[in-house]
C-alpha cells in the first residue's frame, strides 16, 4: 500500500512447469497412450473433426527416463521470469555489493534445484553474483520437509 516500504520478504515458491510427475505419467498418461495406440489400428481419428489431431499426434515425452519430473523449457522460463520481476519489485531489497550475498532455499530434486537457479539468474539479469542456492535435505530427521507441500 501507499506509505509502506517492504523491508524483507519471503517468498514460498514451487518448481516451474514439469513435464509430468512419476505417478501422473504411469497412472494416467501412459494408459491413454497405450489405448490410443490399440484404438488407432480401429477407428480413423480424421473422421471425427474434434479429433483429427490425433492421427498424427505423439506425446511431448518422447523419452520418459529424461523428462519425467524434470523441468521443461517453459518452467526454466517461468522461474526466470519470476526472478525478474521481484528485482523489479524489490530492487532496494537487492543489495549489489561485493560481500552481501542472500540465499535460496531448494530440495535436491533437479527441478527445484533448476527452478531456483533460474529464478536466481533472473534476480541478477543472467550476470554472476554471490548469492547462493541452498540445498535442505527434507528428511523426517532434518525437520525440514515442508518444502514439500503434501509433507507440511
Amino acid at each position: 500500500p501507499q506509505g509502506c516500504t517492504v523491508k524483507k520478504a519471503v517468498y514460498i515458491v514451487r518448481h516451474g512447469s514439469i513435464y509430468a510427475n512419476d505417478y501422473d505419467y504411469n497412472e494416467t498418461i501412459v494408459p491413454f497412450l497405450d489405448r490410443l495406440k490399440n484404438f488407432s489400428h480401429h477407428i480413423d481419428f480424421n473422421y471425427f473433426k474434434d479429433f483429427a489431431f490425433l492421427s498424427n499426434w505423439t506425446s511431448p515425452i518422447a523419452n520418459p527416463d529424461e523428462q519425467v519430473e524434470e523441468l521443461t523449457r517453459s518452467g526454466a522460463l517461468e522461474a526466470f521470469n519470476l526472478g525478474t520481476k521481484l528485482a523489479y519489485r524489490y530492487p532496494h531489497l537487492l543489495n549489489k555489493s561485493k560481500t552481501h550475498s542472500f540465499k535460496i532455499w531448494t530440495s535436491k530434486a533437479s527441478r527445484t534445484w533448476q527452478s531456483a537457479l533460474m529464478i536466481l539468474q533472473g534476480l541478477n539479469g543472467g550476470r554472476y553474483s554471490r548469492d547462493q542456492l541452498v540445498n535442505v535435505s527434507e528428511g523426517k530427521t532434518r525437520g525440514a520437509n515442508t518444502l514439500t507441500p503434501k509433507e507440511t
